[in-house]
């Protein structure tokens, strides 16, 4: 059996989150034409540099995804932006070496909050203690008063699925949690 191979091309760069190196990471790219599957050849993530190199993709267009951990928590994204964005794109020729596809993770993800006002008896209730926990987590994230309307705000989250205690620390009111944020 005769087998004719083409020169792979390589995709490489540096993987960040909000400015640091990954403790882990996976890249990997996905060919957007043809019917043929390019299978990348050891993809590498190197801890000590924060970079990835991708090698033996077949000529065409990709899209590099990246999967990454920084103290516990994990981050994904792409090169260039979202994947409906023209300049995730990469072409790949035969034997094209292309670096600095940097994928920088982490921007916008903490620009979530969660934020409401606490009422008890139709009146508006100051100084009610408001506590976010992670999902299924008993151990509080972070945790703020109310104001004088009674309404609190809590920056910083990323995307998930919180619950939210209430807790009078006058003891009058009952502790109450919600759990569809």
């Amino acid at each position: 059996i005769d087998a004719t191979l083409s020169l792979g091309g390589v995709l490489s760069g540096a993987i960040r989150i909000l400015g640091q190196k990954p403790d882990t990471a996976t890249a990997f790219a996905e060919r957007l034409d043809g019917d043929v599957t390019s299978t990348m050849r050891d993809p590498v993530y190197d801890p000590d540099t924060g970079t990835y190199r991708l090698t033996g993709l077949l000529p065409g267009r990709y899209r590099i995804f990246v999967y990454a951990v920084l103290d516990d928590v994990y981050f994904s994204g792409c090169y260039g932006g979202s994947p409906s964005e023209a300049n995730s794109e990469v072409t790949v020729t035969a034997g094209a070496v292309i670096t600095d596809l940097d994928v920088n993770l982490g921007v916008g993800d903490y620009d979530g909050e969660i934020g409401g006002t606490v009422t008890a008896n139709g009146q508006p209730r100051p100084g009610i203690k408001v506590t976010v926990y992670g999902s299924g987590g008993s151990s509080g994230l972070v945790s703020t008063s109310t104001d004088a309307q009674g309404r609190y705000k809590i920056g910083g989250l990323t995307q998930g699925y919180y619950r939210v205690g209430f807790n009078d620390p006058t003891g009058i009111y009952a502790t109450a949690y919600y759990s569809d944020a």
